[in-house]
């Protein structure tokens, strides 16, 4: 009789339940990391820094986003496990057979952080078309590393901003001039302009 595989106890009998948006699985949209990056939208380093960011706003952003790239805790790892042991029973996967690679799926997805390792697995679900199958760890990792790559400029805008923030300081906002003022300038102009064509007539 073929030996039974020993249950691994981080393999979920059910699929865990997701921590709220505010655990260790928040998307990046809901950090900190998100009013200063809307800031450093479409900016470049040649440019001036855009007004309104400051130094805690880009620092905050920073170590969020570092949390985050952090990878997954043991109990944010189950979260991911059980979801992949949820779709294996519902894509009709031998329970068997989820037993004995669950351990793999953990090794090999290990160093990926939280958020990105389920965005990723929930992409790939999304596309799978294959039955009694599951995605490999490999197709995960790969969803994962394009995912990482979009945080990776992200913390490289920020940190580089951080750097001209420490150089050069905060924008200055623009001085707000009086508009009476302003529009006597313009008539002012307007008939120096008049003035000097009708010398030229």
């Amino acid at each position: 009789m073929p030996q039974q595989p020993v249950p691994d106890p981080l393999l979920p009998t059910q699929a865990a339940p997701m921590p709220s948006r505010s655990g260790a699985l928040m998307p990046l949209s809901s950090l900190p990391v998100d009013s200063a990056l809307s800031l450093l939208d479409g900016w470049s380093p040649a440019e001036p820094l855009p007004r309104g960011l400051t130094t805690a706003a880009v620092s905050t952003a920073i170590g969020a986003l570092c949390e985050a790239m952090a990878p997954a805790s043991v109990e944010a790892q189950a979260v991911l496990l059980g979801m992949i042991c949820a779709f294996g029973r519902v894509n009709r996967v031998d329970e068997a057979y989820l037993a004995e690679v669950m351990p793999m799926y953990r090794e090999d997805l290990a160093d990926l952080p939280a958020e990105v390792a389920v965005e990723a697995f929930v992409r790939v679900r999304r596309r799978w078309r294959f039955a009694r199958a599951l995605p490999l760890p490999g197709d995960i990792r790969a969803e994962a590393e394009s995912i990482m790559a979009g945080w990776a400029t992200a913390r490289l805008r920020l940190e580089t901003a951080a750097r001209k923030l420490r150089l050069e300081g905060p924008t200055k906002p623009e001085a707000k001039g009086d508009p009476a003022m302003a529009a006597r300038v313009r008539e002012m102009a307007k008939g120096s302009a008049r003035t000097m064509g009708g010398r030229h007539a």
